[in-house]
């Protein structure tokens, strides 16, 4: 056998000691290696138990078959069924966009219990969870005609203006101080305060020493006037109890753990941008991003606000690729299944 060449021998060994790649290889060498969770178009999980056990709860209700759903609608209705069979009725109509049989439920439910007020709360709280401020009107009122209530009064008050039927709640706050004495500087506030805050649609949240204070002077009155002070100042603790029934919420932390779960997709995103446009200058920027937590946790209406790339090349590329991987995000049900605006700011910079 003819002796290799000593050139020839350095280059062998070269190659075996690097494992020698073929063409492709090499050519898969120079590109972008994602990480695992980008191609994947399930959820990554976020890590969090409890929150897991919610987002699992949600995508089991939304895929029940036909025969589940009639089992889940058959023990809902009837008369001893328990908080949480309901509750996961309630999420199931809401997502079908059924809110009138959830609220004739939640109603009846609630005239056949008139000392429970948090069964009142739980269907008084879904009207006004979902802006139907008429229907709010119409069973407090039924309620009252029932069984007097200073929470029931309070909540009374507020959907009547918002329905736009009362102008000033103060005769009727005045009716809850009866029943349950408040200052009159604590009355004059509150009536203040639902005038100023007496729109329709889905209100900016008061300030949180606002509604600190108003719900610190409230908070030992009842489940209603908690309620009450939550949806007059759009400012909602998951942690304080008021009706029956988990009927959702999802908290700005929850809201920023689940979208930083895929956190590496999304800088896969903007690396994947330079090298696809890479001409200069350097795509740096900080882009927001908006949607909206749908009935059972779908994220719906992706929309990058603005331009946070200021004008770059790749800037759509990558607003593109980001929600595409904000698509595959799932949440918790929103607060009384009621679409939740959200947003994340997106910062990326050359490293």
């Amino acid at each position: 056998m003819r002796a290799i060449h000593p050139l020839l021998r350095s280059l062998l060994c070269l190659c075996l000691g690097l494992v020698c790649m073929l063409p492709g290889s090499l050519e898969a060498a120079g590109k972008l290696r994602p990480p695992p969770e980008f191609a994947d178009p399930q959820r990554a999980p976020t890590g969090d138990n409890r929150l897991e056990h919610r987002i699992l709860s949600a995508l089991h209700l939304e895929e029940l078959t036909d025969v589940e759903l009639k089992r889940l609608q058959d023990e809902a209705l009837k008369p001893l069924a328990s908080d949480r069979v309901l509750s996961d009725y309630m999420a199931v109509l809401l997502a079908r966009a059924e809110l009138k049989p959830a609220l004739n439920l939640l109603h009846q439910r609630a005239v056949a219990a008139l000392d429970d007020d948090h069964k009142l709360a739980d269907a008084l709280g879904l009207a006004m969870g979902q802006l139907r401020w008429g229907a709010c009107e119409q069973m407090a009122r039924d309620y009252l005609g029932r069984r007097t209530s200073s929470g029931a009064f309070l909540i009374f008050g507020l959907c009547s203006v918002r329905a736009g039927s009362v102008d000033d709640p103060k005769e009727i706050f005045e009716a809850a101080s009866l029943l349950l004495p408040m200052k009159a500087e604590l009355i004059d506030e509150l009536v203040t305060w639902t005038i100023e805050r007496s729109g329709s649609g889905q209100l900016p949240p008061a300030t949180v020493e606002l509604s600190g204070r108003l719900m610190e002077q409230l908070m030992q009155r009842g489940p209603l006037d908690r309620l009450f002070v939550q949806h007059l100042l759009g400012r909602f603790e998951s942690t304080l109890p008021t009706g029956s029934l988990e009927l959702g919420g999802i908290t700005t932390t929850e809201i920023r753990k689940i979208v930083l779960s895929r956190s590496r997709s999304y800088r896969h995103c903007y690396d994947l941008g330079r090298k696809l446009r890479p001409k200069r200058p350097a795509l740096s920027g900080a882009q927001e991003i908006e949607f909206f937590v749908g009935p059972l946790g779908q994220v719906q209406n992706i929309q990058p606000s603005g331009d946070g790339w200021n004008g770059h090349h790749a800037g759509d590329d990558v607003n593109a690729c980001l929600t595409n991987q904000l698509q595959r995000l799932r949440f918790p049900m929103p607060r009384y299944g009621f679409p939740q605006r959200a947003r994340h700011q997106f910062s990326f910079s050359p490293d």
